[in-house]
């Protein structure tokens, strides 16, 4: 990276997720650090860094109005979890990455089974990945197909910012395919960029 005296004063984390909000020199070459070089970082970094804003005016509403926190971010993949319990908090997750799913891909899949899930604790909340099951309500011969999705929780709130179709539900094999994720040991992962955490390079 160079010597200490040609390093700006403000540190480039070049998108790390795991240092978005710390003083850390990253390499310019995101290919070049193990965790959190991925592309697609930069993206959630500036969504969480909103998200965070949008909790605190939310907060301090709540405190203000002693009511629940209603929701205004412009966002599909966000949504409320209240007091729900465990198992109605992971059929929301898996409703609200197929409303993103949909929204994006203009399709009308439903929710048809909820399959396994893994949570691991990070620095800015518990991160997810699931997969379920989900078939298109428009199509009455549709195969049952198996999705994946990523889910961050933070607070009261979960987001959702990457749902992927894996295809057909039968023609996935019985064992989980990690696709190098080091964090899950039973969930089908898909290939190539896209989910954020816990993919490590060879």
């Amino acid at each position: 990276m160079g010597t200490s005296d040609i390093l700006p004063e403000k540190a480039d984390t070049h998108g790390c997720l795991y240092c978005c909000s710390r003083d850390i020199h990253h390499p310019a070459d995101i290919c070049s650090f193990r965790s959190g070089g991925e592309p697609h970082f930069d993206t959630l970094c500036s969504k969480l860094k909103e998200f965070n804003k949008y909790l605190e005016k939310g907060i301090l509403r709540k405190r203000k109005d002693k009511e629940d926190l209603s929701l205004r971010f412009p966002d599909l993949g966000l949504e409320y979890r209240g007091n729900n319990t465990c198992t109605d908090m992971i059929a929301r997750n898996a409703s609200v990455a197929l409303r993103l799913f949909n929204g994006e891909k203009g399709s009308n899949f439903e929710l048809v089974k909820i399959g396994r899930f893994e949570i691991v604790v990070l620095g800015f909340g518990f991160l997810q990945h699931m997969n379920f099951e989900a078939k298109n309500k428009d199509d009455p011969d549709a195969e049952v197909m198996t999705f994946f999705a990523e889910v961050i929780r933070r607070a009261r709130y979960f987001f959702v910012d990457f749902c992927q179709c894996l295809g057909p539900s039968f023609l996935l094999p019985d064992e989980a395919e990690l696709k190098g994720c080091c964090y899950c040991k039973c969930i089908h992962h898909p290939p190539g960029p896209g989910y954020l955490i816990g993919r490590e390079l060879d």
